[in-house]
């Protein structure tokens, strides 16, 4: 979902290259801790 708001706002030119980086890096660490809490949360179980 949210990569596909930031693909919107690309096409529409309203983000610059910088802010395209930055949410970029967000995104990837937020699903890297989604992955890591869903992993360890099996394993606790």
């Amino acid at each position: 979902m949210l990569r596909s708001i930031l693909h919107k706002k690309i096409e529409s030119n309203k983000l610059c290259s910088e802010e395209i980086v930055e949410l970029s890096q967000k995104l990837d660490s937020l699903i890297l801790e989604y992955y890591r809490n869903e992993k360890y949360g099996r394993e606790k179980k």
